[in-house]
């Protein structure tokens, strides 16, 4: 490793982390970017270009970001042929027994279809987590996040990622390391 490029949107995180660099010695391996992935004016400035990078590294990220399909798209171009994309994310829960019951505990019968129909009747369960999740944490609930990976371009191992075996949680996880074809 040469060198590692973190790229985030918020700001605020510079100081400590440029405290805690200092401390372990990394500060001449490391930069912190306050941008998107998607900012590639500010990418480029730093020579960060398309077929660039070893690995990108994502851990509970695409979940916040305003456009999966966009971001992994840019992820997977600027991985160079046989890079790594690491990741540990959650995603809607598919299982359609835990689906039903959120429904009924989180809105009940009276408001039902009001939610229904403001959701577009996908996953009601988002109905009443989604919108607390979103302004509190920052992240969306309801994102097929596997889907928006795979679709971001060829990956040699799309088989390579696990979903965990938990039907009853509101955020499944799904990780894995896949390689951009070569």
């Amino acid at each position: 490793m040469d060198f590692i490029y973190a790229v985030d949107p918020n700001p605020h995180y510079r100081d400590n982390i440029a405290a805690k660099l200092k401390k372990l010695d990394l500060q001449d391996k490391y930069k912190l970017l306050a941008c998107g992935v998607e900012d590639s004016e500010i990418l480029r400035r730093e020579g960060i270009t398309e077929g660039s990078m070893d690995t990108v590294l994502s851990i509970q990220v695409l979940c916040s970001v305003g456009d999966v399909k966009s971001v992994m798209r840019e992820v997977w171009k600027l991985l160079r042929p046989g890079g790594s994309f690491v990741f540990w994310e959650h995603e809607r829960n598919k299982d359609t027994v835990t689906v039903w019951l959120w429904r009924k505990v989180c809105i009940g019968y009276h408001i039902k279809g009001v939610l229904w129909k403001l959701c577009g009747g996908a996953n009601m369960r988002i109905a009443c987590w989604n919108l607390a999740w979103s302004a509190l944490v920052g992240c969306c609930m309801n994102r097929d996040i596997k889907a928006d990976i795979l679709a971001a371009g060829e990956w040699e191992n799309p088989g390579n990622i696990e979903v965990a075996d938990d039907p009853y949680t509101c955020l499944p996880r799904i990780w894995g390391v896949l390689k951009k074809k070569a």
